[in-house]
Order: structure tokens, then C-alpha cells, then sequence
């Protein structure tokens, strides 16, 4: 990642979108040892790169074989997701961790522990503003450098990847308005 001279934080949301595209995508290509990615859903977006568009996996299995750790926390229905079956196929060697949780909500991608994104979008092209104006979802969020900032979004995402606030005792999920269910906690799946 190129070194940031001074930390910043800035606003992302439909009136400069592309600042997601300039900012956290093409980031994601020259990550060099860690990249967390906590998301609602997700779809295998494609990526526009020197203007050749190149999907989301091919970018992050090539990433993974180079060496590169991935994190996923999701929602369990999108552990079915073509993106992540294609990862799980064809990342062997251990740097692919996914874990899902029904009460996974949260949208955040953290790259190589200094810089983030931290907003209402999911890693989907209506979310992240990878189609076209007329298909792209209302989002706000953050992008930022700053230290301080990015060491409590990552310490939330590892605590929550690591089931620390799990206890099915008290721990409830809602698959409906009536529907109330005990969660098992954060699920393993690789």
C-alpha cells in the first residue's frame, strides 16, 4: 500500500461514490499481508482496473496465493454465495477465514491495518456504486487513515470473529417479528 503522508478521514456517500472505486478498490490489489471484509451481503463484483474489469475473486485468490490473510464475516446465507464458493474452492492454502453469523449487520473492509471503510454499504455493485448512477444504492460511509480509529474497528471485527460477545444462553436472533431463536454464536465454515 502507498504510504499516506497525513491521516485523513473522508465522506463517501451517492454525490462521490467514485471516491470508493479511487480509494478502497484499488487498494484491495495491492494489499500485502491482511484484508478483513465484514458485510451483510455480497455478490463476486468486478473490478475495474487500467480499464480491464476483473472479478472480486480472481483479485482475492490471486491475494490469497500470494500470501495475503482474508477475513469474511457474514451472514450465513451468504456463505452460499457464488463468491464465496469460488474462494473456498480454490484457496488451499489456509489464508481464507470465513465465519457467519445471523446477527452479522456490520459493513467494513479493513486493508493491511490502515485504511478502512466503515459505512452502510454491503460488498455488492448497488452498494459499493460499481454499476451505473441509475443502479446504485443511497450509501453513506467513511474512508479513513486514521490509527486510532482503525485499531478499534479492527479490535470490534476480531471480537465479533472470535465469538467474545457469543452466549447462547442470552444470545437471540430474530428470523421474523415472531420468530425468536437462540443464535449458537459464530459459526466456522472453512
Amino acid at each position: 500500500m502507498e504510504k499516506i503522508s497525513e491521516p485523513y478521514t473522508r465522506l463517501v456517500n451517492f454525490d462521490n461514490h467514485e471516491l470508493f472505486s479511487k480509494i478502497i478498490l484499488e487498494q484491495i490489489v495491492k494489499i500485502k499481508k491482511y484484508l478483513l471484509i465484514g458485510t451483510y451481503n455480497l455478490q463476486d463484483i468486478r473490478l475495474n482496473l487500467n480499464n480491464k474489469f476483473i472479478s472480486l475473486s480472481d483479485v482475492l485468490i490471486n491475494l490469497a496465493n500470494k500470501g495475503v490473510i482474508i477475513y469474511f464475516l457474514i451472514q450465513p446465507r451468504a456463505y452460499k454465495t457464488k463468491l464465496i464458493t469460488k474462494l473456498r474452492n480454490n484457496i488451499k492454502n489456509g489464508n481464507l477465514r470465513v465465519k457467519s453469523c445471523s446477527r452479522i449487520h456490520l459493513k467494513t473492509i479493513i486493508i493491511d491495518l490502515k485504511l478502512v471503510y466503515l459505512g452502510s454499504a454491503n460488498l455488492t455493485g448497488f452498494g459499493l456504486g460499481t454499476r451505473s448512477a441509475m443502479k446504485r444504492n443511497f450509501e453513506i460511509g467513511l474512508v479513513t487513515t486514521e490509527e486510532s480509529l482503525i485499531a478499534q474497528i479492527t479490535r470490534n471485527f476480531l471480537n465479533i470473529f472470535d465469538g467474545k460477545y457469543c452466549n447462547k444462553k442470552t444470545c437471540y436472533y430474530y428470523n421474523n417479528f415472531k420468530s425468536k431463536r437462540p443464535c449458537y454464536g459464530i459459526n466456522h465454515q472453512n
